[in-house]
């Protein structure tokens, strides 16, 4: 499941000035010699936590300073300043906003900090491993200063040819060697890394500059597809009297068109709360509350396909009507508060 169980206490919710803060620890403090140490992050058999390794590497002088230039660029005092700053959610992505999350608002991202914390973290030392880079995931530097908790940078990586064909504004191209990462020659594997920091997590909160970067080294798509099919399960076993077909989910969360996007609606879904509004002492009203919404004509196309029996209490649905089946469960019709228009969130 996505919430990690009961949350540990926390400090109150990240700020700008917090980050900014964060920000100048590292721009001032991030160069000396023996702060940073630079880590490859590779899977060596599927996506997930399990199976995932790092490598350590040596790194000279000018790739550390490349680093800690692209912390200044992405995380400037202007940029954060000028941005929305709001907390991760699944179904938003916005070029105008920084985004933070808790280290126990995502499991699988919280397993990989743990791991990362852990006293038995025990990286790979031969480069070797890495092979031909397929299976790098990214890389990140973690930063050591006196009376502070570690940073940790991740930025996304690519090799040579994918850069040339993605046509990336790159950062810097480097070279891999049997323990080392360093400027470019011909007789190593090369990989690129961009212009930007993907996200940086600091005492016990991520800060998001590119959410796919975030998701993507951090397993959250595969998070995202078996919590679904948990939240899946727990509607059959809880509430298949009204949602007779609910099973048939379990389906489309598998590779096909749209399994990512379903699944990532399916985190908005409440059980519990399902099954107060569907208790016998609310299903009336709530049948009546669905029928008056799929009445709406802000909402008729969109929930179209839906076979709602309010005299029976069940609620159908086809395979051309899934999405509209799943942002009903979730609660996504909505109203604006000045306006008053009415849309599915």
């Amino acid at each position: 499941m996505i919430e990690r169980g009961a949350r540990m206490v926390q400090n109150a919710e990240p700020t700008k000035e917090g980050f900014n803060s964060i920000v100048n620890d590292l721009v001032q403090n991030g160069m000396g010699d023996g702060i940073a140490t630079f880590y490859f992050e590779y899977v060596v058999n599927k996506n997930s936590p399990e199976d995932f390794r790092y490598a350590r590497a040596t790194m000279d002088q000018k790739t550390l300073d490349s680093f800690c230039a692209r912390v200044e660029k992405s995380f400037s005092k202007a940029n954060i300043e000028g941005k929305a700053f709001e907390q991760f959610d699944v179904l938003k992505s916005k070029k105008d906003t920084f985004f933070w999350a808790s280290k126990h608002q995502l499991s699988n991202a919280g397993e990989i900090i743990d791991k990362l914390e852990s006293q038995e973290f025990s990286p790979e030392e031969d480069l070797s491993v890495l092979g031909r880079l397929e299976k790098v995931k990214g890389c990140f530097l973690k930063f050591c200063f006196s009376n502070k908790k570690p940073y940790y940078v991740f930025v996304k990586t690519e090799t040579f040819n994918a850069f040339k064909k993605r046509n990336i504004a790159i950062g810097f191209l480097a070279n891999i060697d049997n323990d080392s990462v360093k400027r470019i020659d011909d007789s190593h594997t090369q990989f690129g890394i961009g212009s930007q920091i993907s996200f940086i997590y600091h005492d016990g909160y991520f800060y998001i500059n590119s959410a796919s970067d975030f998701e993507r080294m951090l397993f959250l798509t595969e998070e995202y597809a078996k919590s679904a099919q948990a939240k899946t399960s727990l509607l059959v076993e809880r509430l298949q009297e009204v949602l007779p077909n609910v099973g048939e989910l379990s389906k489309s969360f598998e590779a096909s068109k749209g399994s990512t996007a379903l699944s990532r609606m399916m985190m908005k879904v409440d059980v519990a709360a399902l099954e107060e509004k569907f208790s016998p002492q609310q299903i009336d009203d709530t049948f009546q509350e669905i029928s008056n919404i799929i009445q709406e004509p802000e909402f008729t196309k969109s929930l179209d396909g839906l076979c709602v029996d309010s005299s029976n209490h069940t609620i159908l649905y086809s395979e051309n009507s899934r999405f509209a089946y799943v942002s009903l469960l979730a609660d996504s019709p909505a109203m604006t508060l000045l306006l008053g228009k009415k849309f599915l969130d």
